[in-house]
């Protein structure tokens, strides 16, 4: 038999692992499941502990591929569809083939994953079983949500309008071999000792071909209703079901032109004229009726990317569905950009480590930006973002690669961080969008009063345990002045306030980046007085908050439009004993938000707080338990509403409006050390008086189409901002390569419903807004123009009528 054209008859007898060799598609060999290592690891010694740790890693893997390539299916699905020339074999078989790959890809690496999870409850018969369809059913590569959406239309599509020449024709073969039969087979005939089960119940129903018993009752439904049908009204493609509207799946093949289709063409230049007259017109700046008095145009953007996007957003036909419009990424860098201090000797070493042909690899060049995301009022660029600590990985991951010679053997047995590059200093990065890019990029690396370096390295033992690169040696010595900066806010007087996770503290820095003041809770005042910390230190903030889970300080801030009021939100709720989370609070979902006025940023106060209800953990997909659920950044909205984000390390990433207006302010009754009896399962809040912050869900990244919803499935979303009342922007920290194999970005999402309030759109104003009296002269000269316009326009519509008169695509036009 033959698949994807190889021979796959003679397997009888083969090992697994080598015929799974054979079946990868060769330039995607790296990302298919290490059988070979996982088995070697299942036999090696602690595989109760580090095989399932191995595993997961193996399913972000395959999960970030296949979502990836379902991504650029489905671009080239639109334009295939979109484009309707259905004739052409060639183009039909190269969709169809990249289909057929991917459904190769997700086959041979489901049935990798049961054999392979088969194996492991045998060998690990006193661990946990894991039950292999409700595991697969966790994994986004083995539901494919794209593939499986796409693929009754791919099947239509091929046999409907391929019209193959011969029995050998590239798309008959194609449509052929839709079928996942002679793969599976291949790989079933693979037995390995004891393993005797059919596993093919437990094959994704998208790698079958489509079995639909009455494709042709499809074939007069109109292509609009055909796509809504099948992929629901708020799929991505609902735009081609508009552009079809009226065409039926049946007369796809009889687009072409004919004179009658010609002649009514004509008839569209009275309205096309009219209608571009209308542009030109109303697109002058100036009235043609004298007066006197004042006119305020909206402000716009003089030539900005955001500001194209924020026109777009607002005149979207379609206001009614939520979508990513739009996404930008970080350019590389070299870390010794973002660090000038650093020496070569002290980062040569992230070039050994770094491979970029795997998904989670540590490099030089790329920035680990993305912590936050905020627009600066008063500086001299429009946006912030920053890093956090550093690169750094838990030495627990470390010394669970390869076993059982691992290649961080100084890893093993240790808890806490190897800092890759101890020296590197939190940065925060000034820039700007315009035509598209991300440019005009200022670096900033946090310094102590005196310009000294500020550290990233964990302050004290209630915080991750620093280790040297690759956890090697000795565990190096806490730095009690540095900083994990999870987010930045501009303030009046450029200078920026940032929140840490280590104290957690609130911290203020000046246009250089130099730390001027920090402000800590009161129960470590004894831990930091008469350090010399090279900045301020001050200890306003409540007790409680030393309570926070280890790594679990203040994740979001967001400040009011005139600068003087903060809100700053711990990443989980509180809750510890020595470091270890309180068994009494494990499952509380309860979100502490600090309230301060920052008039002075030298001396601010602590005015309240409150109490956000964290999302439940059944509402993100997969095996997602409460303490995996955290808040990662937030955004002004209005005087009493804030955006905030809420996530876990998997798929799902919520947005919701915070409304504090009817909230207690818990302040002096539930913010001392003793303050967690909120916390604890089954607490009545409102017994305790307590009410909390209201909540609107206003995006859902679960919910949207497939390749949108795919482009936020890297869930570590820690920026926010709100750029209007429709428009927001979430940004990615890509943890210096940690968390995927690509740069950080910025995600536009359009809202289908305007956020409540008085919400500031973004805007630079032109130089021209205000216009007391008309000036006759430029009347005179705008009116000339458009003139000169509506000619131009007329003789380019004439052109194009009758380069179009009798071409297919002037028939689809119509």
């Amino acid at each position: 038999a033959e698949y994807m054209g190889r021979t796959v008859w003679n397997v009888a007898g083969m090992r697994f692992a080598e015929k799974l060799k054979e079946l990868r598609i060769a330039r995607w060999a790296d990302f298919y499941l290490d059988y070979d290592r996982l088995k070697d690891i299942l036999y090696a010694e602690g595989a109760n502990v580090l095989f399932d740790l191995a595993l997961a890693k193996e399913m972000e893997k395959l999960n970030g591929f296949c979502t990836a390539k379902e991504q650029e299916l489905a671009q080239r699905f639109h334009i295939a569809f979109a484009n309707l020339k259905l004739s052409n074999n060639d183009s039909a078989a190269q969709f169809a083939h990249f289909f057929e790959e991917i459904r190769q890809y997700i086959l041979v690496n489901t049935i990798a994953v049961i054999k392979i999870v088969k194996k492991r409850n045998k060998v690990l018969a006193s661990s946990t079983k894991i039950v292999i369809q409700s595991y697969l059913d966790r994994q986004s590569f083995y539901k494919a949500e794209t593939l499986s959406a796409i693929l009754h239309n791919t099947d239509i599509i091929l046999s409907k309008y391929a019209k193959p020449t011969t029995p050998h024709d590239e798309v008959s073969r194609i449509r052929r071999n839709l079928s996942h039969s002679s793969v599976h087979l291949a790989l079933l005939k693979t037995k390995e000792s004891g393993d005797k089960d059919d596993v093919t119940e437990l094959l994704p129903l998208h790698t079958f071909a489509s079995n639909s018993t009455n494709i042709d009752a499809h074939l007069d439904l109109p292509v609009s209703e055909y796509l809504h049908t099948k992929l629901g009204p708020n799929h991505e493609l609902s735009e081609i079901a508009q552009r079809t509207s009226g065409i039926t799946i049946n007369n796809l093949s009889h687009l072409e032109s004919k004179d009658s289709q010609s002649a009514k063409i004509s008839w569209l230049g009275v309205p096309l004229l009219l209608l571009f007259v209308l542009i030109v017109f109303q697109s002058t700046d100036y009235a043609l009726t004298p007066s006197t008095s004042s006119r305020t145009q909206t402000p716009v953007w003089t030539d900005s990317y955001v500001g194209r996007l924020l026109t777009s957003a607002a005149s979207s036909t379609n206001p009614s569905s939520t979508s990513v419009i739009a996404s930008l990424r970080w350019p590389e860098v070299d870390i010794r950009k973002l660090n000038p201090h650093l020496t070569e000797a002290q980062v040569r070493h992230l070039d050994q480590i770094c491979d970029p042909s795997i998904a989670y690899s540590v490099c030089r060049h790329r920035p680990g930006l993305g912590s936050g995301l905020a627009y600066d009022r008063w500086g001299t660029h429009k946006f912030v973002t920053h890093t956090d600590r550093g690169p750094n990985q838990d030495c627990q991951e470390l010394a669970a690669q390869e076993p059982p010679n691992p290649t961080y053997p100084d890893a093993v047995g240790k808890k806490g961080k190897s800092f890759m590059v101890p020296q590197f200093s939190p940065t925060i990065a000034l820039f700007d969008m315009d035509d598209g890019k991300i440019s005009n990029i200022r670096y900033l690396p946090l310094k102590k009063r005196d310009g000294r370096p500020l550290s990233g390295l964990s302050n004290t033992e209630s915080a991750d345990a620093p280790w040297p690169t690759d956890c090697k040696g000795s565990m190096l010595s806490y730095d009690k002045s540095g900083l994990d900066v999870e987010e930045i806010e501009p303030i009046p007087g450029n200078k920026y306030l940032l929140v840490d996770e280590y104290g957690p503290s609130v911290a203020v820095a000046d246009s250089e980046g130099k730390v001027l003041i920090r402000y800590l809770p009161e129960h470590v005042r004894d831990i930091y007085t008469g350090e010399d910390l090279g900045y301020d230190v001050r200890f306003i903030l409540p007790r409680i908050l030393t309570k926070r889970r280890k790594n679990k300080g203040f994740e979001s801030l967001a400040v009011n439009a005139d600068g003087t009021r903060a809100w700053a939100a711990l990443e989980s709720p509180i809750g510890t004993i020595d470091g270890t989370i309180d068994n009494r609070v494990k499952k509380s979902r309860i979100l502490r938000v600090v309230e301060l006025d920052i008039t002075n940023p030298m001396d601010i106060k602590y005015t309240g707080m409150y109490v956000i209800v964290a999302e439940k953990a059944s509402m993100f997909p997969g095996d997602t338990h409460q303490v995996d659920v955290k808040c990662s950044a937030a955004s002004f909205v209005s005087e009493q509403q804030v955006l905030f984000t809420e996530r876990t390390d998997g798929p799902g990433v919520f947005v919701s409006l915070c409304d504090f207006s009817n909230a207690t302010n818990i302040k002096d009754l539930f913010d001392d050390i003793d303050g967690d009896v909120l916390d604890e399962e089954g607490a009545d809040l409102e017994k305790l008086g307590v009410r909390v912050v209201s909540k609107t869900m206003v995006f859902n990244s679960l919910t949207m189409p497939a390749a949108p919803q795919q482009a936020l499935y890297v869930s570590k979303q820690e920026g926010l901002l709100v750029l209007s009342p429709t428009l927001i922007a979430t940004m990615f920290d890509n943890d210096f390569g940690l968390m995927a194999n690509r740069p950080p970005e910025i995600f536009f999402i359009h809202l289908d419903k305007s956020l409540p309030g008085h919400v500031q759109t973004i805007v630079t104003p032109t130089p021209t807004q205000n216009t007391k009296s008309v000036d006759w002269q430029s009347v005179g000269t705008s009116a000339t123009s458009t003139i000169i316009s509506v000619l131009v326009g007329t003789l380019l519509l004439f052109i194009t009528q009758r380069l179009c008169h009798s071409s297919r695509v002037w028939a689809k036009l119509n």
